[in-house]
């Protein structure tokens, strides 16, 4: 399933927070509960003047899931500022009328978001710095990266690609990019999409990055196919047939019936 993008980046206009998918049951989507928006909160900043330059909103809202067999409430952290929208003018007065909303975006999630589908059968280790990365997409892109190259290291843990070497009787820890480098031939279908990982994780280690909600979302969607061509069935499923059919070198010839007499 591919991610949409709408719903991880951006901002989004006060009461439209919604659509993302329940982190409890992953079936139903987050809807918002108007009736237990928890707390507003604004800050003025002013300029040299005196006048008002920016208001920033600070808001904690609670989603409840739409799935009727989950009803689970999730609580989300936003920060924003106050944009005006709408400008409206009096015909008979002349005078003008704004129409201030809140334009926000979400810092935390409790429980945090799962930014995609995570197959039956992944490694505890890889979920674990998975569900870390996800847990700080939103406030901290870079350590979202930094958590997704650590998910990738548990992977080829898990694969039992080589991590140590020996060198004059001591043993070093060998580094990712040789670690990928190193991989079966059975497995280099996924080689260049794991390179791709390591590059954008390292991004996420350096200082001043500059890295944006869509590195990581392009992560994401990477990880997303490396996961399911390794522990979705469907894909061992049509593997399996397709070897089936290479072998037999198409379709398999029906043996015919000896009528007996």
């Amino acid at each position: 399933m591919s991610i949409d993008r709408r719903l991880f980046k951006g901002s989004f206009v006060d009461n439209s927070m919604e659509g993302w998918l329940c982190p409890n049951c992953q079936r139903g989507t987050l809807k918002l509960d108007k009736k237990n928006i928890l707390t507003v909160h604004y800050t003025e900043t002013y300029d040299l003047t005196g006048d008002i330059e920016t208001i920033e909103v600070h808001r904690s809202i609670i989603f409840n899931c739409t799935d009727s067999k989950c009803e689970k409430r999730v609580i989300c952290i936003a920060k924003g500022h106050v944009s005006i929208e709408d400008v409206l003018i009096d015909e008979d007065t002349g005078e003008t009328d704004y129409q201030p909303v809140d334009k926000l975006s979400p810092l935390f999630f409790s429980p945090h978001l799962k930014i995609f589908r995570v197959p039956k059968g992944t490694p505890e280790a890889v979920d674990k710095y998975l569900n870390a990365s996800f847990q700080v997409f939103f406030c901290n892109p870079d350590s979202a990266l930094s958590n997704l190259r650590a998910s990738l290291e548990e992977l080829l843990n898990f694969l039992k690609i080589q991590k140590l070497k020996t060198k004059n009787g001591k043993k070093f820890r060998m580094s990712l990019h040789v670690r990928i480098n190193s991989m079966k031939s059975s497995l280099k279908e996924i080689q260049n999409l794991c390179f791709a990982i390591k590059w954008h994780g390292n991004a996420g280690s350096h200082p001043r990055s500059n890295i944006t909600h869509d590195d990581v979302l392009d992560a994401y969607s990477i990880f997303e196919v490396i996961l399911e061509k390794l522990f979705e069935t469907k894909y061992k499923d049509v593997e399996k047939l397709a070897k089936t059919i290479n072998k037999q070198k198409g379709v398999a010839k029906k043996k015919k019936k000896v009528r007996k007499v």
